[in-house]
């Protein structure tokens, strides 16, 4: 067991209460509870601090003081919870919580049944028991989780008006599903599903920077209405409707031409399949075997379509792309011998914002205004505070 004893900070200490603001009532300083390792079925953690000191409370009492160095044990019993230290254990409890006590206070959280990645968070943490999983809510700032999301969905070593950009996508996403687990006690989860979030963001770092420099910015449409503020990694030079793949039409997710990431990595790529089995695929599709011509196999996307047809049959190229487990829906189908050749452009669904795109675009020089009205057309990039009892997305 590896330990990492951090030095005391020569500071006033300051006793901090974990304020709890209804789910209901987003704002920019609002804490947030996002589910750690949510897509898991964790048993067992091991908790190390990273920075600053914390007080660990048990069932709302507290057990530890100054806690700033060691390793604590927490594991599922059931219902209940075992807390232990290396050197002994402290019982069986309800619920724990690390509460920070100093100005700037993290955490390292390692799963140990099952074994996953250990990763690291700003704020408190608190554990429990819910329907037989053990529940991990990183309690933290507004401004720190979004950083913490920008870094896990757009990487390092991009410029600052690219890290911009994606703070405000990001924002918007936040502020217009922060009710989506309030069921579950817990404001959004660190699964794609919500917005992936696998660790805190340094505060030295050029990401955190521009998601301070842009907080409480977020994108509205003409309707003064939070986006869908949907992205993906690379179009392959022609962005897709939101109706097209997810039959919801949205007057600012249009198809757009992008000339900007079509020399990226992500641009191009190739899928080889038998003859006979994407026949068989089509008979499974509907299409009558007998009528298939193998002259009208071959299609072409100049843009993108939303239906490959043959033998008057349409099947959704988002099911193709789905059933073959494809980079993307932008691609040519030909034949070559008894193969099936698909050419394709671009990686993911292809709606809303290109990331490999709107790198390139800051490369070139574009703010972040310019970057999102580009690929959401008809928003606006406005502060948040100022739109009143937004209810959020439509």
């Amino acid at each position: 067991m590896d330990f990492r004893y951090i030095k005391k900070i020569s500071c006033t200490v300051i006793w901090w209460t974990i304020l709890l603001i209804p789910l209901s009532y987003p704002i920019r300083s609002q804490e947030l509870k996002i589910s750690l390792y949510n897509d898991h079925n964790i048993r067992s953690v091991v908790l190390t601090v990273s920075e600053g000191e914390y007080e660990i409370l048990v069932n709302d009492s507290l057990l530890l003081n100054g806690w700033n160095s060691g390793a604590l044990f927490v594991r599922r019993m059931e219902d209940k919870l075992l807390i232990r230290d290396r050197y002994r254990g402290f019982g069986i409890f309800d619920k724990v919580e690390l509460r920070g006590i100093m100005p700037d206070n993290s955490f390292y959280i390692r799963p140990v049944s099952p074994g996953l990645e250990e990763r690291e968070y700003d704020g408190n943490l608190l554990l429990k028991t819910d329907l037989e999983r053990l529940l991990i809510l990183n309690i933290t700032g507004m401004e720190n989780y979004i950083a913490g999301v920008v870094q896990t969905e757009g990487g390092e070593g991009n410029l600052p008006e690219y890290y911009k950009t994606q703070a405000i996508i990001c924002r918007t996403y936040t502020f217009g599903h922060i009710q989506r687990h309030e069921g579950e006690g817990f404001n959004l989860c660190d699964g794609v599903h919500c917005q992936a979030y696998k660790g805190r963001c340094s505060h030295e770092s050029i990401i955190y920077s521009g998601t301070i420099q842009t907080s409480d910015l977020v994108i509205i449409d003409q309707d003064s209405t939070l986006i869908t503020a949907a992205f993906h990694s690379n179009c392959g030079g022609m962005t897709a409707s939101s109706k097209s793949v997810w039959l919801s039409d949205k007057p600012y997710l249009q198809p757009v031409r992008d000339p900007f990431c079509t020399n990226h990595k992500n641009s191009i790529w190739q899928f080889k399949i038998s003859l006979d089995d994407w026949l068989n695929y089509l008979i499974r599709n509907g299409v009558a075997g007998e009528r298939i011509n193998s002259r009208e196999l071959s299609f072409r996307q100049d843009v993108r379509k939303e239906y490959y047809i043959v033998s008057g049959v349409k099947i959704p190229f988002s099911k193709i792309r789905e059933d073959w487990n494809l980079r993307s829906s932008f691609f040519d189908i030909g034949i070559s011998g008894t193969e099936v050749i698909l050419e394709g452009r671009g990686y993911g669904h292809g709606v809303g914002l290109c990331q490999e795109g709107a790198m390139e675009m800051a490369q070139s020089g574009k703010n972040y205004n310019t970057i999102i009205t580009f690929y959401y057309r008809g928003v606006s990039v406005v502060e948040y505070s100022t739109l009143g009892n937004l209810s959020g997305e439509r």
